[in-house]
Parts: C-alpha cells; structure tokens; sequence
C-alpha cells in the first residue's frame, strides 16, 4: 500500500460479517488446506521408504527453490505491504520489512552457530564420543545434526507465515487471499526431516505442526471475521513483524540449509555429478518458478 494516501484508506472499520457462500467456501477451504499440507509432507516420506535416492535428491532440490521463493516473493511483499501501511502512523518510507528480515537472517545464522558449538564441545548428537570416534563417522554425526537444527528453522519459518495466511483467508472478505502455497510449503519441510533421519514418530509429530497450523489460523480467521480490522495497527505491525522474520528465516534456511549442503561436497551428502548436478538444478529453479507464478494470483 505505499505511496496510498491515508485518507484514503480507512483504518477503522473492519471487514464485516462475509456473507454465506463466501463463509461456505471458506469453511470448505479449511479440509483443502488440510489434505494440501498433509500430502505435501507425506510425499518426501515416500521417497524415502521406497528407496528412490534420485527421486529424493531432486525433491529436496524442488523445495530449496520454494522455500526461497516463499521467502523472497510471498512472505517479504506480504510484510512490506503491511509495515508500510499508513495507518501504523509512522514513517512508512523506510524498508522495516526488509532490515528485519535481514537481522533475523543473521540472528538465525547465530542461533545455528552457537547450537553447533554446544554439540562440538561435548552435548554431541546420539551421544558419540568425539575423541574415540573416526573423522568419517563424525562428519556424519555433525550432518547430521546441521540437519536437524535446519529441519527445527524451516518449521519455524514457515509456521510464523502459515498462521497469518490462516488468519487473513479466514476473516477476509477477498477471495483472492485463498494461497495454494500449503503443500510445496509441506514437500519442503517433509524433504528437510528426512534429511535429518527423523523416525515416524518424530516425523508424524513435526509433520502434523505444520499441518495443523494453518487450517488453526483460518478457525481463527473465521471466529473473528465480524470484527477484524486487517488495518488496525496491532494487526498491522504483528503481521509485519512476524512476517518479516519469517523471511529472513526462509531465506536462510533455503540458501545455507538446503542448496548450499544439497551441491557442495563434504557437507555430509554424497556430491552430485553430470547429470544428476544438472537436473538437480533445473529442479530448484522449477520450485522457484511455481512459487513465482502462483504469486500472480495469490
């Protein structure tokens, strides 16, 4: 909304009770966000029991480039869009979304690095003797947990989205806010607990998180539709502000955790070659595209 004068917005009424079909198709779109983001987080586990390697490989590749898309083309003009709205009544010139989402970049750099180094001096993963233990099995036992600690950002990441999405498609009276984002956003992290050798139980419980956390947004939504103001400065600066973070945690996790382990050699993934390296690559560029044309709509 830069640049709309603020008599021309008004910042204090909210959107009103939607009428029924707009309420029925809503309601409905809670189940299709469900079945979207249970099966986008189910399909990297199929890979997985299946032993298809390759299928795996290029499907984490596909999620590096919606993961970085998400952050760069939904999540950052969502909440530049919010903190450059007039009625916060501040200046609304300067880019808070970006500087925010550039310092919880960093911060979630720094969060990774001290975690590591709690590991590295002796809170080790699986309770490996460092001193006692091949320089092979300890680089596998350090991938292995870069991967878990990436695993635990992304989620975050994508939850602090999710539940402002849930919010604003169920108390909306804009058809346009349906987002079919739900289920990349699902392959993404599905790809990512099957990097870190979650078990079942562990995968069903980080899984479902996700899975939970939008269609709990849009109940939210719904529940308070009579009297949301989306301009209201509390709503405002909130979606902003957590929709910023959730950007710079994106953007991250999607360049340090998941492309730059998936195509460097000794970060505890056997390195791509020919034409596996060349698929892989088309494969993040094609997740990046889908993201980008779905923002046409969304």
């Amino acid at each position: 909304m830069t640049g709309v004068e603020f008599s021309e917005v008004d910042c204090f009424s909210a959107d009103g009770p939607t009428d029924a079909f707009a309420l029925q198709l809503r309601t409905g779109g809670l189940f299709v966000i469900l079945v979207a983001s249970a099966a986008g987080a189910c399909l990297a586990l199929l890979s997985r029991d299946n032993h298809l390697p390759e299928v795996f490989i290029l499907g984490q590749a596909f999620a590096a480039g919606v993961v970085l898309a998400t952050g760069f083309v939904h999540v950052l003009p969502d909440a530049h869009a919010a903190l450059s709205n007039p009625c916060l009544e501040f200046s609304t010139d300067y880019p808070w979304a970006f500087t925010l989402a550039a310092f919880a970049a960093i911060l979630t750099l720094a969060a990774e690095v001290a975690i590591a180094a709690i590991l590295r001096a002796g809170l080790t993963p699986r309770g490996l003797d460092v001193e006692h233990t091949a320089p092979e099995d300890y680089d596998k036992e350090h991938a292995w947990a870069q991967a878990t600690i990436m695993s635990y950002t992304l989620e975050a990441g994508i939850i602090f989205h999710s539940i402002f999405i849930g919010i604003g498609y169920g108390a909306s009276t804009d058809l346009a806010v349906i987002r079919p984002l739900t289920g990349f956003e699902g392959l993404a992290l599905g790809s990512s607990f099957v990097a870190a050798g979650y078990n079942r139980l562990k995968y069903a419980l980080m899984a479902g998180a996700f899975i939970l956390t939008t269609p709990l947004g849009v109940a939210i939504g719904l529940g308070i539709s009579s009297s949301f103001n989306p301009n209201s400065k509390a709503a405002l600066s909130s979606e902003g502000a957590f929709n910023s973070i959730s950007a710079g945690i994106l953007i991250h996790t999607a360049l340090v955790g998941l492309l730059h382990p998936l195509f460097t050699v000794g970060q505890g993934n056997p390195p791509l070659k020919g034409w596996l390296m060349a698929l892989a690559m088309l494969f993040a560029l094609a997740g990046c595209g889908a993201m980008a044309i779905i923002a046409i709509w969304a």
